[in-house]
């Protein structure tokens, strides 16, 4: 260590020296708290005294040699320049073995000093004694003996000792302080500016500021501590040349080594009230635990304060908690949790800090145990703690081997709880708990869990079983409550429809009579949503009311039920701008949480959004993400939607052989009697089609709209397949079911489907005359514009540049493929970026130079794109088309008032007076 902040100390003590140099004997008392820098002082005015010419005799004392009889007088006179004969008689008094616990008679004591006194007439004498309270008891004999005699000498005398010593001798202090001679100097602990000084000694001028205050604030100037904190940063500092504020010490490896030297230093009561707040984490309650007296307790709390260890009601830092327990003995350390667990019950706290007790002891022998971690687990999976929810759930079970209903119920509680974590870890338990189902071990609620489980991994035989029982497994008193069925009748009518004909029957009006929690309420809501939208029974109320519940409720609150059903509802009902700005919100709130899985599941949603906006790089680069985020165990069927989304933006971006390498991947049994088969089958008849297969292609879209129709959810917002069916027909030449087809799903759109309709009337313009065809393309590219879906947009806009170009219509051509194009690249759409750049053929009646005018100025940026930002383009684009501001404001989703701001900057950047001339400056190339 190194001496900070005692220049006046030191002086002190020299200028004594001084005094006994001239003759004028001097002793000095250095106290102060366990690791304030006494010994530090004391070696350096060791060195001080030898620079002036003094014999310096120093000697350590320590617990391990008290019981060594003369110990600490052998340091001493183990290099003193004794003569032949004061030699023998220093050995020969050094020999002497007092009775146990005893001191030296006078006359040995006498002569010891005379051979000092001697020694003194030769050079003056320094003598040292670092830690005189834990020296033998014939050596402390001595030494007081000798200090008496030294006035008239020039000899200088310096002890330190500490009061928190469990052998400190109070006798002996208060006998050294008696004498005139004698002067007591307390050390306190450092100023900010010392350890600022102290910081500045290791690091020179690179020790920054925010180091050396947080060092104070975590030592209260204790130097063992400081010293420490600087040495771990010195460490960080190797790995991380710049770290910052929260980084600065790392993991405090030293710092803890620095607590627990101050602890064997220190008194072992000391020791034991550290521990006591380790394990409880406070000072309240320590005496309690412990059995101390409150009095004696404070005490010691307070020298740990002034030590720098704890300040308020905790540690300081809490890597010293962390150290204080590693250093304990492992079967006290249980010990204390088990009473601090019994203390904290007794004292009626709550079921949280009982838990963690027993959780840390690993006990669950209590007979109130068991109830405390279940309760607890319940309360950690409220709160988003969901790893300590399982350990406390496992924790109880071992409390339950001797009651097969207990611990059937903790198992399918953990079920719940690893469930929002990982789901393939419950599979290996599922077995067990339809054996526990069976056995009529679970409660109904319970069973409809397992249901829950065993649908979403495919085991519809398994499910299809305990559905059948689910009235008759459980007891009369344990039937499922009427929210939890009418829960599991919603979800399986919407996601396991092939399961429909055994969905419970469910009293709606029950669930909601039932007093339940918000989040249970929420969540039935949105599951009524979503069945009213699919089936065709819900329209805008219902997605109102799917959005205020995701608005409105906290991700914690929502449930990761809730906000699926939520987000799949806004889906079906087209509201794709709303849907993926409430994701982007609930993603943004679950990358700081603790389940995976929930953020896994919201990255598939998001890339479904990405992949319904056109942006299919960032559907691709979603739906990879969620994959990595949990093993692909845990998708169950639901695996086959996530690879459905990549396909599908794969198959658009022209990269085909990636699209099939995921289409070649298994999928879990089970997957064709959900919901999310029918968008798998979607994907692989765009496959298909892609590449030429299209019996294939016409057949998987005829199954699907077979299933979507058996199913009762035969929405095409949800899947499009006759669109889909109709664009593989035209390609064969089968003209008349294709319209059909194409019609019937205009019809079915209506105007609550703009997407879905504008896909219908893209297929049907492909069979109407080229007049005719040309304003229903524009009809479809109005309708997929306000659906916000760019990639169909763009199949749209490609049809309508190829129509006017056979029209011979060139400047129209120019205007829309250059939007087109531009659309195409934003949605890195290849096979539709490299079919616009190719040279259109042009027509009889135009003229050679208008086709390479075309060409050349694809590819230049129209004075709109250079000038507008995104928002004023879109709003100018809609203008330009003829919509009114209200229309506009409805289709965009923001306010009039937003788009009349729009408007007014785009008029004054293109410097145009009115809306009539905006057509041709928005959509046409600069130059045309």
């Amino acid at each position: 260590m190194v001496l900070a902040e005692r220049e006046d100390e030191l002086g002190f003590l020299t200028s004594l020296l001084d005094e006994a140099i001239e003759g004028s004997g001097k002793s000095a008392l250095v106290s102060g708290v366990v690791a304030t820098g006494k010994s530090v002082l004391l070696d350096v005015f060791a060195q001080a005294a030898i620079n002036r010419g003094t014999l310096a005799l120093t000697a350590i004392a320590c617990v391990a040699e008290r019981q060594v009889p003369m110990g600490v007088m052998s340091q001493l006179l183990l290099h003193a320049p004794l003569s032949p004969a004061a030699r023998r008689e220093a050995d020969r008094l050094l020999a002497v073995v007092p009775e146990p616990d005893t001191g030296l008679d006078t006359l040995t004591a006498h002569a010891m000093s005379a051979i000092l006194l001697e020694l003194s007439e030769q050079q003056p004498l320094a003598l040292i004694v670092d830690d005189i309270h834990l020296t033998d008891v014939a050596s402390q004999s001595i030494l007081s003996y000798f200090a008496r005699r030294i006035r008239g000498a020039r000899i200088a005398t310096v002890f330190s000792y500490s009061e928190q010593s469990p052998h400190h001798n109070q006798e002996c202090a208060a006998e050294l302080l008696r004498q005139p001679h004698c002067h007591g100097l307390a050390l306190h602990p450092l100023t900010p500016d010392g350890v600022a000084r102290l910081a500045a000694r290791h690091l020179g001028r690179e020790a920054p500021g925010a180091l050396a205050e947080r060092c104070h604030q975590l030592s209260n100037g204790n130097p063992l501590l400081a010293e420490a904190l600087i040495g771990d940063y010195l460490a960080v500092r190797r790995t991380r040349p710049a770290p910052g504020n929260d980084e600065l010490f790392g993991s405090a490896d030293a710092y803890g080594q620095a607590v627990l030297e101050y602890l064997r230093r220190s008194d072992p009561q000391t020791a034991r009230v550290a521990q006591g707040v380790a394990v409880l984490r406070s000072r309240e309650g320590v005496a309690r635990l412990l059995g101390m007296c409150p009095t004696v307790t404070d005490a010691l709390l307070d020298g740990l304060r002034t030590a720098g260890l704890i300040d308020g009601d905790g540690f300081r830092h809490p890597a010293a908690a962390g150290a204080v327990l590693l250093g304990m003995d492992p079967t006290e350390r249980v010990r204390l949790h088990q009473a601090a667990a019994a203390q904290a019950y007794h004292e009626g706290r709550s079921a949280s800090e009982v838990a963690e007790q027993l959780l840390i002891a690993s006990d669950c022998t209590a007979p109130w145990a068991v109830g405390v971690l279940t309760e607890a687990a319940r309360l950690g999976v409220s709160q988003g703690r969901l790893s300590y929810a399982v350990a406390c759930l496992k924790l109880a079970r071992l409390g339950c081997a001797d009651d097969p209903v207990a611990a059937a119920r903790l198992q399918a509680a953990l079920l719940r709880a690893e469930w929002r974590i990982n789901p393939s870890i419950c599979s290996p338990y599922l077995a067990e708990l339809v054996e526990a189902s069976h056995a009529g071990h679970l409660s109904g609620d319970d069973t409809v869990g397992v249901i829950k489980a065993l649908l979403w991994n495919g085991r519809f035989a398994v499910a299809r079983d305990l559905l059948l029982r689910l009235d008759g497994a459980a007891r009369a008193a344990d039937r499922p409550s009427p929210s939890a069925l009418c829960e599991l009748r919603l979800i399986i009518r919407d996601t396991y429809p092939a399961l429909a004909d055994l969905a419970p029957a469910a009293d709606d009006g029950a669930a909601d009579r039932v007093m339940q929690p918000l989040t249970s309420q929420r969540r039935l809501d949105t599951l009524r949503t979503l069945n009213a939208v699919i089936s065709q029974e819900g329209g805008r109320p219902a997605l109102e009311r799917a959005e205020r519940i995701l608005q409105n409720a906290p991700l914690q609150e929502t449930g990761t039920s809730t906000m699926l059903a939520g987000l799949m509802t806004l889906l079906c009902g087209e509201r794709v701008v709303q849907a993926a700005q409430l994701c982007d919100a609930l993603l943004a709130q679950s990358a700081e949480g603790e389940s995976r899985w929930r953020y896994a599941l919201l990255s598939a949603v998001r890339a479904e959004i990405s992949l319904r906006q056109g942006s299919l790089l960032e559907a691709v680069e979603q739906a990879q993400e969620a994959m990595r985020a949990v093993p692909t165990a845990s998708w169950g069927v639901s695996l086959a939607a996530v690879r459905s989304t990549m396909v599908l933006a794969l198959t658009s971006m022209g990269r085909h052989r990636e699209a099939l390498a995921q289409l070649n991947m298994p999928l879990p049994p089970g997957v064709s009697q959900s919901r999310f088969g029918l968008t798998y089958l979607q994907a692989r008849g765009r496959v298909s089609l892609a590449t030429g297969h299209l019996g294939s292609a016409l057949a998987d879209f005829e199954n699907c709209g077979e299933l979507m129709v058996r199913w009762n959810m035969d929405v095409p917002s949800l899947v499009p397949w006759r669109a889909e069916a109709a664009a593989v027909l035209l390609e064969m030449g089968e003209h008349g079911r294709a319209r059909k087809l194409a019609e019937e799903q205009l019809a079915q759109a209506g105007s609550h489907a703009p997407r879905a309709a504008g896909s219908a009337l893209r297929v049907l313009a492909s069979m109407s005359d080229l007049r005719r065809r040309s304003e229903m393309l524009r009809q479809s590219a109005d309708l997929l514009q306000g659906s916000g879906d760019r990639y169909e947009l763009l199949r749209t806009l490609v049809q309508l540049t190829e129509t006017h170009h056979t029209l011979g219509e060139l400047r129209r051509a120019r205007m829309v493929g250059r939007r087109a194009w531009n659309i195409a690249r934003e949605c890195h759409a290849e096979p539709l970026v490299d079919a616009l750049a190719l040279d259109p053929v042009p027509s009889e009646s135009a003229e050679p130079t208008e086709a390479a005018e075309l060409v050349q100025l694809q590819a230049a940026p129209t004075e709109a794109e250079l000038l507008l930002s995104d928002a004023e383009r879109r709003v100018a684009e809609m203008a330009a088309l003829g919509y009114t501001n209200r229309e506009i404001s409805n289709r965009l989703y923001i306010s009039v008032s937003t788009v009349e701001q729009h408007l007014t900057k785009t008029y004054r950047k293109l410097n145009v007076t009115r809306r009539s001339d905006l057509p041709s400056l928005v959509m046409a190339p600069t130059g045309s």
